[in-house]
Parts: C-alpha cells; sequence; structure tokens
C-alpha cells in the first residue's frame, strides 16, 4: 500500500502544511512565516496544499493519512485545520490523527541524555499554555517523552509558584533541564524562573515534525489511537466584554 500523509498546522500564528509521499523520510513543507500572513490561515491552507500535492504529482485521491494540530493555540486557526482536515477524511474515507501544539514541538527536540522539558507557548493576556515532560531513554537506548504535566492555561504571575510546588514534590534534581515554546522569548522574566535550563529556540509547533510524528505513530502501532478529531479548547473564555475591561482598568488604578 503506498503511504502519503497530509498534516495541517495552524494553532499557532503562522500556516505550514507537510506532505510525506510513500514510505520515505522525504519530507516536503510549504511555510508561511511572513509577518505579512499572521493569522492568514483560511486564505492561505488550501492552496498551500494544494502546491504540495502538484510538486509531489499526488492526487488527493491517493492520500492514504490525515493529521492536524489540534491545539492549544488559535481559537479560528485550529478550527480550520481541524475542519478542512475532517473534510478530507470523510470525502476520501481515510483515517485522522491529531497531536497537540506541545506534542508536535516535543517531535523537533534533539535529545542525547535524560531531561525535563518545559514548554510555556503564548496565550493572550498575561497568561500561557504550560506543560511539562520527561525525555528518557528505553532499554534500547531509544528517546521516549513522559507527560508529567498536562497543558493548562495558567497567568504568568503564578507559574513561579507551580514550578516551586512542582520542584518540590520531584525529584529531578540531576536531570537536564530544556525550556521551548514562545512564551519563552515573548515573557523575559519566564525564562528566569528556570534556573541551569537550556534555551531551545523551538518558537510554535510546525507541520513537518507533525508529519513526522504521525508517521510514526501509524507504523509503529497495531491500530490507530482513538482520537477525538477535535481541537483542544482549556480557554474556556478568549475575550472580555466592554463592562469586564473597564473594570479591569479601574483595578489597574
Amino acid at each position: 500500500m503506498k503511504f502519503n500523509l497530509l498534516a495541517f498546522e495552524s494553532s499557532s500564528m503562522f500556516t505550514s502544511v507537510a506532505l510525506i509521499k510513500g514510505n520515505s523520510h522525504i519530507y516536503q513543507e510549504f511555510n508561511m512565516c511572513n509577518d505579512n500572513l499572521i493569522y492568514k490561515h483560511a486564505e492561505n491552507i488550501i492552496p498551500m496544499a494544494s502546491k504540495l500535492l502538484n510538486d509531489a504529482n499526488i492526487n488527493i485521491k491517493e492520500l492514504t493519512l490525515l493529521s492536524f494540530g489540534n491545539g492549544p493555540g488559535s481559537f479560528i486557526g485550529t478550527r480550520i485545520a481541524c475542519g478542512i482536515t475532517n473534510g478530507i477524511s470523510l470525502a476520501l474515507d481515510i483515517p485522522i490523527l491529531s497531536f497537540s501544539s506541545h506534542e508536535i514541538m516535543l517531535e523537533e527536540i534533539h535529545i542525547e541524555k535524560e531531561s525535563i522539558i518545559f514548554i510555556a507557548s503564548e496565550a493572550g493576556n498575561d497568561e500561557i499554555y504550560f506543560s511539562i515532560y520527561s525525555a528518557y531513554k528505553n532499554y534500547k537506548q531509544n528517546i521516549f517523552f513522559k507527560q508529567l504535566q498536562e497543558i493548562i492555561l495558567i497567568s504568568i504571575k503564578k507559574i513561579n509558584d507551580f514550578i516551586q510546588n512542582f520542584d518540590k514534590n520531584n525529584d529531578f534534581i540531576n536531570f537536564n533541564k530544556i525550556i521551548i515554546g514562545n512564551a519563552f522569548s515573548k515573557h523575559k522574566d519566564l525564562s528566569s524562573l528556570f534556573t541551569n535550563a537550556q534555551y531551545i529556540n523551538i518558537y510554535i509547533p510546525k507541520a513537518k515534525y507533525l508529519a513526522r510524528l504521525s508517521k510514526k505513530v501509524f507504523f509503529q502501532s497495531d491500530k490507530l489511537p482513538i482520537n477525538s478529531n477535535l481541537p483542544i479548547y482549556i480557554r474556556n473564555k478568549i475575550a472580555f466584554t466592554i463592562k469586564e475591561r473597564n473594570d479591569l482598568k479601574l483595578n489597574q488604578i
């Protein structure tokens, strides 16, 4: 069976689409990292996918697997990737895999020793999406990731207490520490909370690594994991009312 995978990632401000043609390690990616194209997911995601398929000389009916980044992140962007992927899946009757933005960023990391990885993504309103993973080696010396803290929405003001409590309840003193995510570059004070941690410039999730992760799961699993194929919604509220904004201003006086 031919293996052709198309992956969509638009949970950040940028849009990316990746294609794996055949059972090889050849990846093609069309990544719109341009300041003039920020949050232009709806305009660009279909043309980007069409270009990849045309360049690879693949008919859309030859696709065998789809995947998308299910967030958390851009509310509209995540829904666009989800909707397109589910639409193609329904039309072609092919399976879907979906992964969180933090799982996709983990796939980009090159790690040679056991580590604790802190991931912080910008969420707006002085809040971040935050998760913690450990990277460990199995008996074959392959690196695997284990989630220690599921993705949460947390105020930057509260993250210090959260980290101190985490360190108190876990014995990871001798572990290598790594921090990734765009929140660390935007909020300089955030990095200072993670003493002796190595910053790796993995800014946002990218479709190339989503595709690589999807292929890995597809071929390593006896059966595909049961995914909801829906976006991850952690924030229940994405905007303040006029009254709430006025109340916030009064509290800041």
